[in-house]
């Protein structure tokens, strides 16, 4: 599952991570329990419209745009949805299957894993709607004491730049996030249309864009020195054209001569966030 503002959408998985069916429906989110209850008889039709059994169900993991208690059962920030506090409790009540909540910029880097198992470090970045980061560290993610390792969110880039929802201004989210490069109502299909079209004003929004992530890369390059995943919702519309200008750039404001290999596209952007919120039931049973 993946919870959104104002959508949830949910994908079931087999064992080996591949899509059995999808669903996605607009529904506006509120802490109230009208709203759990909505969602968790969503799921239940969603499982039953595959004929599936509730002992074939090996949990429900929800994605959230949150950070999340160790044991993956309460929200400790949740400034987004306003859901700071939230109860894993709200779904359980309604669903007889074992579920828990991840972040869903941990999400993406467990796809990530999950497809490229040969990965033993990097640095994840979510690039969607809102900016999030993981870092993948000896094969594992790395949880943070605090439980908020990778928030570059809200690593300040601007003094004096836009609010973010954190009540500060000018953080990392308000300038390499998908809601800092797109218009009210643009969807990113059409803001690439007319970008690959070579239409000049979408270019110097890309250009504008890119230079912001660069910046943000070589930071945290200059402290984390390993690959970088580009992931997120922007990752299918990348190239490799887009590549060499992150990497013009980022030579330009780095003091060392970097070779361009530590950049790359997620190989699992396609619902990977929904995907990678599954994958701890399938890795537990499978080891198991």
């Amino acid at each position: 599952m993946e919870i959104l503002k104002d959508e949830v959408k949910m994908i079931a998985v087999d064992l080996y991570g591949r899509k059995i069916s999808r669903l996605a429906f607009a529904i506006n989110y509120e802490n109230a329990e009208m709203y759990y209850q909505s969602v968790c008889d969503k799921i239940l039709k969603f499982i039953n419209s595959m004929h599936l059994s509730d002992h074939q169900i090996l949990g429900v993991g929800f994605a959230m745009q949150a950070l999340i208690s160790p044991d993956k059962k309460t929200v400790i920030y949740g400034k987004i949805l306003s859901c700071t506090g939230l109860s894993i409790s709200v779904f359980t009540k309604y669903l007889p299957f074992p579920c828990s909540f991840v972040h869903d910029a941990e999400s993406a880097a467990v796809s990530e894993l999950w497809i490229s198992p040969e990965l033993e470090d990097a640095f994840y970045l979510s690039i969607s709607k809102h900016l999030g980061a993981a870092i993948i560290s000896k094969g594992m993610i790395l949880a943070g004491k605090h439980g908020h390792s990778s928030t570059i969110e809200h690593i300040n880039m601007q003094s004096d730049g836009a609010l973010c929802y954190c009540g500060k201004h000018g953080c990392m989210e308000t300038l390499c996030s998908l809601n800092a490069l797109l218009n009210k109502n643009e969807t990113l299909e059409d803001f690439f249309k007319y970008l690959r079209l070579e239409d000049s004003s979408y270019m110097i929004r890309w250009n504008h864009f890119l230079t912001n992530l660069a910046k943000a890369i070589n930071m945290l390059h200059l402290i984390f020195d390993t690959d970088f995943i580009l992931g997120g919702y922007l990752a299918p519309y990348l190239c490799e054209s887009d590549l060499a200008f992150l990497h013009e750039k980022i030579h330009q404001m780095t003091p060392f001569d970097e070779p361009s290999d530590f950049l790359r596209i997620s190989k699992m952007p396609k619902h990977n966030i929904a995907i990678g919120a599954a994958l701890p039931y399938i890795q537990e049973f499978l080891e198991n």
